[in-house]
């Protein structure tokens, strides 16, 4: 009865805006692998799984609901792999697809649980298997209301590969079989490359000077952290400061608050390289990493403000120490790990987050052991990917044929 209701409702949308044409379809080959992606974030989680597949002669087939996830995908694999935006969960789509395609498994990323797609690899005895899979906290206070819902689709996976304990935890207490769930860890350790690096010398720094990257910062949080850099600016000498926002039509807004602070700023689309003294505002798509690679320590923004948090594993993964804010529900596991390994720290406010930044650059031998432990961290964590897949082997082989 509920996805009657489901059905009822999300037909006619599909049907007005449905992105994908049945003539798109129509041009699917056979594939080994079905895999689902949400966007980006998952995309680049899959990026070790999909390449280990690769490297085992399997043909897949990627469907991405966002456009940002579509391009890197495209950017990623181009002519190697089949790609498709995910048409709605639209039924007729979806049984199409499968006709098309017909995979021998289907493997959905994170948790994204599409109703209809779902249903239709029970009904044509696809085994299912949800890796990376993550309920937040946040998250969960939502969904523990539709309990029923939600056991009904996850009962669908044959096996669920979950990123945590706490994220197994949650999942557990749906009715879900626990021999059904392996905790398995983050699939995107796999996927950071440890090697691939700026210089300083290519963005016009000097190897001796101090370098302090602010990530993915967030609107409610730019106070703090504007007010943080100018303390820092007025303790600390030769030093250069980054400010990356999290989304680009902030950067106007974030300019006009260095001004009221009388500080100097410039910008990497007007100019390439930082400068002293002044805040260089990165507002240019896709090179947090870069700059990333080339500091000392790194703030890992949307976590000062109840945002839960964005990618503490970029920065860490430079061997640099990360410190991040207390609200982290979105990275919950790899921000505990993180501090476990003593790799990274949480500031709570402007005084802690200047205070740790200071110690940090009076204390080199305190700063190089934090970013090592950072690095080693990641290290540890990665081989998940070809983990997952011998599992599934595994599973695979005691299921009974289907029919």
């Amino acid at each position: 009865m509920i996805f009657k209701i489901y059905n009822f409702l999300i037909s006619p949308v599909t049907k007005l805006i449905n992105p994908v044409k049945k003539n798109e379809i129509g041009k699917l080959k056979k594939a080994d692998v079905w895999i689902h992606c949400c966007s980006l974030g998952e995309v680049m989680a899959a990026k070790s799984l999909i390449d280990e597949l690769l490297s085992r002669n399997k043909k897949i087939f990627l469907t991405a609901f966002t456009s940002s996830g579509l391009n890197k995908a495209q950017e990623l694999w181009g002519e190697k792999i089949q790609i498709l935006r995910f048409p709605l969960d639209e039924k007729a789509r979806i049984m199409r697809i499968i006709s098309r395609v017909s995979p021998e498994i289907f493997i959905d990323v994170e948790t994204e649980l599409w109703p209809n797609m779902l249903t239709q690899m029970r009904k044509f005895k696809i085994p299912a298997f949800l890796v990376n899979a993550r309920i937040s906290e946040k998250n969960y206070r939502r969904i523990k209301y539709f309990k029923k819902v939600f056991r009904m689709l996850l009962s669908i996976f044959v096996r669920i590969y979950a990123q945590s304990a706490a994220d197994a935890r949650r999942i557990l207490s749906f009715g879900i079989n626990p021999d059904k769930i392996k905790i398995t860890g983050n699939l995107k350790y796999d996927s950071v490359d440890i090697e691939d690096r700026a210089s300083r010398e290519g963005l016009g720094i000097e190897s001796s000077s101090f370098v302090i990257t602010f990530g993915s910062i967030r609107s409610k949080e730019e106070d703090q952290i504007i007010e943080a850099i100018f303390q820092l600016l007025h303790k600390l000498e030769d030093i250069y400061i980054i400010i990356a926002p999290r989304h680009l039509d902030r950067v106007d807004i974030i300019k006009t608050k260095l001004k009221r602070k009388s500080l100097d700023y410039n910008t990497r689309s007007t100019e390439s390289y930082p400068q002293k003294g002044k805040v260089f505002i990165l507002d240019t798509l896709g090179e947090l990493r870069e700059f990333y690679s080339i500091s000392d320590v790194a703030f890992v923004g949307g976590s000062l403000e109840d945002y839960g948090g964005h990618n503490i594993m970029e920065p860490a993964s430079f061997g640099i120490p990360v410190l991040f804010g207390p609200y982290i529900s979105n990275v919950e596991s790899i921000a505990y790990y993180i501090l476990k390994s003593k790799g990274g720290m949480v500031v709570r406010n402007v005084h802690e987050l200047v205070e740790e930044i200071t110690r940090l650059y009076q204390r080199d031998g305190l700063r190089r052991k934090m970013g090592q432990n950072a690095l080693k961290a990641i290290v540890q964590k990665q081989g998940i990917a070809k983990e997952i897949i011998q599992d599934i082997e595994d599973t695979l082989s005691y299921l009974p044929p289907q029919s």
